[in-house]
């Protein structure tokens, strides 16, 4: 006898699916940044996302993240290794150098050939996976990746390797211009995800609470396509996804993570010689 299933089980269902389909795809392109300790040690700080623009490879993560390269080395992990990053970055300006009262607070570094070779098997998301126009009302399902503080201390100082655990969560954004208003975000730049408890997972796919996303600024959002679109629930439907933004800061008291969009993050790029700031990511003494 066949079962039949619920409209929500189904979304649910197909949810999970894609979300365990684009976790897998683009945790090759969302990494995590360490600093060192004052023993050299790696000292995990946050994530990033590699991106590829106008045949261009660049790193995306939130401009405090960055800022730790005034104390420390910054190094990314790459498929085996860590290999530090050097360069000049592009970074939002932080009014009267107060970094919490910067509300777009990302930073774009492009880097070299050598470099983008020694991280080894990742994957630069191209712009034609970028979502940089309006999504519809019906198109609300998202992914958040990154590594969190807690989850990530496994370091093999002889080898410079690190063992990852990402942070892998599924949620709704929320389209109500008053939440946006209360906390002094645009709608037009920034996007908010639902924060709870029911969606996260842990290193071995299984459904956990959520904890608190420390470590994860500078992650990635993505879109799960065709969620309203009944053919993508056809058995043989493959799930797509869209880079949608960076994560930049948790609102505890409305329960959402504030992501900036990959749509202002171009515009920026596209804007270089006027650029709102500029530095140099150099090795600490």
């Amino acid at each position: 006898m066949a079962t039949i299933k619920t409209v929500g089980e189904l979304t649910l269902e197909r949810m999970n699916k894609c979300s365990d389909a684009l976790a897998k795809k683009y945790l090759l392109s969302v990494r995590a940044i360490y600093g060192a300790t004052e023993n050299g040690k790696p000292d995990h700080i946050g994530s990033c996302v590699l991106l590829e623009y106008h045949g261009e490879k660049i790193i995306v993560t939130a401009a405090h993240i960055i800022d730790n390269n005034n104390f420390t080395s910054l190094y990314i992990t790459g498929e085996s290794k860590l290999v530090q990053i050097v360069g000049s970055c592009l970074i939002t300006a932080a009014q009267n150098n107060d970094r919490d009262k910067d509300k777009f607070d990302f930073s774009v570094l492009p880097i070299s050939d050598e470099l983008a070779s020694n991280l080894g098997d990742v994957f630069f998301i191209p712009e034609s996976n970028w979502g940089l126009h309006e999504l519809p009302a019906k198109d609300r399902c998202c992914l958040a990746l990154g590594f969190p503080n807690s989850r990530n201390k496994k370091i093999d100082a002889a080898r410079n390797t690190v063992k990852l655990e990402p942070f892998v969560y599924t949620s709704t954004l929320k389209s109500d211009p008053k939440i946006f208003e209360e906390i002094k975000f645009s709608m037009a730049e920034h996007y908010l995800l639902d924060f709870c408890s029911r969606h996260s997972k842990d290193f071995n796919n299984k459904i956990t609470n959520s904890i608190c996303p420390k470590g994860v600024s500078g992650g990635g959002l993505f879109l799960i396509e065709d969620m309203a679109n009944p053919e993508s629930y056809r058995p043989e439907a493959e799930c797509s996804g869209k880079f949608l933004g960076i994560l930049i800061e948790q609102r505890k008291n409305k329960k959402v993570l504030v992501f900036t969009k990959i749509s202002t993050i171009e515009k920026a790029l596209t804007l270089r010689s006027s650029r709102p700031a500029s530095a140099t990511l150099q090795r600490s003494a």
